[in-house]
């Protein structure tokens, strides 16, 4: 956008300068040219008068001395012809006659009484380029001769040389002004618009504390980042109550809830045998309503949290967190194993604890749909910009309808809507935590059967 403002600033100054140059580069050397013209002509004309009195005089001396001297002054070559084009005075290089090479019989035919001829005459020698005005001296409507004035082109061609490179001097001038008030422009205009592009990213992405600055760029700009500043924050306080009671309420079912369970564990050896499937079906309801709520607070920890990340070794916490968990997989009769494709960076820019959350949970849920003898894998890809954790299993897994609503809260599965375990929070939290970390993750069903969470990470930059 603002390469666009400055073309399209620049491209008006220039427009405005090409209609206001030209016309004026025209008339300005048409004036110059029209000068340089008429003070050749009045020459001229001046010396005719002069030629006219001292040609009644056959003596030339003092006309010679006149010419040289007005010469000098004017620095104009002067001569004055007969009426059959012969030299009778000339001031330095005869600029006509004596071998000129347009100052001919036929040339001083055109002559008029009363009229001046122009002509633009070039020594055959390569001499200068000259502008000259021929003046018949005339007595009674008679020519008698001609005055001759001739003034080198040169100074007018430099003088038009200098007006162009005047004027294109001052339209570069006016260019490189008029860029930088587009540059100006532009930036006034294109960086409150970046600030607020910045601030809606940063809404997206869950800052809600994001907010855009307003004391630059133009009025409506300034209205549009008060009008997002209230929207932001309204949303913060609309989401903030929603996780405070959330959390509150998760917190305050806790306390009821333990109490409810440590009854029912007192219970247990009271429970008459017809009376135990009943009991079961109880305490059971009471786990699962305890584990919704655990996941309901985590769940409302990981929105809220906005935390820094940092590069943190993948390899690492896979094999910790493998470890951790192959004691249990080992009693269930699980094979859990951990690879990766090769060698490469493995490290990833992630919020300290929030990956051991993820695996921990998909782990559990790859468990708990595990038979006996099944196995489960960890595996670890790397490559580009990205950094690939896989956790695959051979449990019955999901149908490809059931992957993309797997993430909502509170669904369960086939396997699980049948028991009373789960608390469909589980994958909600470990896209909260992906999302979190700038990364993103997917559930495929595996052929025959089973299935694969993938999570892409973030790689953290090389040192």
């Amino acid at each position: 956008m603002r390469r666009r403002l400055l073309a399209g600033f620049v491209l008006f100054a220039l427009v405005v300068l090409l209609a206001f140059e030209i016309p004026l580069a025209i008339t300005w050397t048409r004036r110059e040219r029209d000068q340089f013209l008429g003070t050749v002509r009045r020459e001229a004309t001046t010396f005719a008068v002069i030629g006219e009195e001292h040609l009644e005089d056959p003596g030339t001396a003092d006309l010679q001395s006149l010419a040289d001297r007005f010469s000098a002054g004017t620095g104009t070559e002067i001569a004055v012809l007969d009426r059959n084009g012969g030299t009778i005075v000339a001031t330095g290089r005869p600029p006509v006659a004596s071998g000129s090479a347009v100052i001919d019989a036929d040339v001083l035919a055109k002559a008029q009484p009363g009229k001046i001829l122009e002509l633009t005459d070039q020594l055959r020698d390569g001499g200068p380029v000259q502008q000259v005005a021929i003046v018949p001296i005339t007595t009674d409507s008679t020519i008698r001769g001609f005055a001759l004035a001739a003034r080198a082109r040169s100074g007018l061609d430099d003088r038009l040389a200098t007006i162009r490179i005047t004027l294109a001097a001052l339209g570069a001038a006016a260019l490189a002004l008029a860029a930088l008030m587009g540059v100006l422009f532009a930036r006034s205009i294109s960086r409150p618009l970046a600030d607020l592009a910045a601030t809606a990213h940063a809404l997206g992405e869950g800052d809600l504390g994001a907010r855009a600055p307003t004391g630059s760029g133009p009025a409506e700009l300034r209205e549009l980042s008060t009008t997002v500043n209230d929207m932001a924050e309204r949303i913060e306080q609309l989401v903030g109550a929603q996780r405070a009671f959330v959390a509150d309420a998760s917190h305050q079912l806790r306390t009821p809830l333990t109490a409810l369970r440590l009854r029912l564990d007192a219970l247990e050896d009271e429970v008459a045998p017809q009376s135990r499937a009943d009991y079961d079906k109880v305490v059971a309801e009471a786990s699962r309503l305890a584990r919704l709520v655990d996941g309901l607070l985590a769940l409302a920890r990981a929105e809220a949290q906005q935390p820094e990340r940092r590069p943190i070794d993948v390899w690492d916490v896979l094999g910790e967190r493998v470890d951790t968990w192959s004691a249990l997989a080992d009693e269930r009769g699980v094979e859990l194993t951990l690879a990766r494709a090769g060698p490469g960076r493995t490290v990833a820019e992630l919020v300290p604890g929030h990956l051991e959350q993820i695996l921990d949970n998909l782990i559990a849920n790859s468990l708990d749909a595990m038979p006996e003898g099944g196995a489960i894998e960890v595996h670890l890809g790397t490559g580009g910009e990205r950094v690939a954790v896989t956790v695959a299993d051979e449990g019955p897994g999901l149908t490809v309808e059931e992957c993309r609503h797997a993430f909502d809260r509170f669904w369960r599965g086939r396997a699980s809507a049948s028991e009373l375990g789960g608390s469909g929070l589980g994958l909600a939290i470990v896209r909260e935590l992906v999302r979190a970390n700038h990364g993103s993750v997917e559930l495929r069903p595996r052929s025959p059967h089973g299935l694969e969470a993938e999570l892409e990470l973030e790689a953290a930059p090389p040192l």
